[in-house]
């Protein structure tokens, strides 16, 4: 326990989310912030601020999310984001590297998978 002190500041992960165009727009001067080790763009919640709710995957709120992970990736920082399996590439390609995933959909690729290899008479 001696060490505890240096021990969980080195083990603490901090996630700085951009939820809202201002902290998109702020991005420049917060990735100047020592010790953040990702910064999480967050669509859905991005939607909500830039006035189209539900509208997450839409070409503008799209736009925005590209450009703050390329600014992220650019000052040298890790990027994080939601991601699909439509998805997953594009936001490799640009540099995520922390990614929040949707299980559900993959639960029920796999369930209908199942389903239509048991329909099938497969193994």
């Amino acid at each position: 326990m001696s060490d505890w002190h240096a021990t969980s500041n080195a083990d603490t992960f901090i996630m700085a989310i951009i939820e809202d165009v201002e902290g998109v727009e702020n991005l420049p001067e917060n990735q100047k912030v020592d010790h953040i080790d990702a910064f999480f763009v967050a669509p859905v919640d991005l939607s909500q601020s830039m006035g189209v709710i539900g509208r997450h995957d839409s070409p503008e709120v799209s736009a925005v999310v590209d450009t703050a992970i390329a600014q992220i990736a650019a000052a040298g920082r890790t990027p994080g984001t939601l991601a699909t399996g439509r998805s997953l590439q594009r936001f490799v390609d640009l540099g995520v590297r922390l990614f929040l995933v949707p299980w559900m959909g993959w639960v029920l690729d796999g369930g209908n998978e199942y389903l239509r290899r048991a329909d099938a008479g497969e193994r």
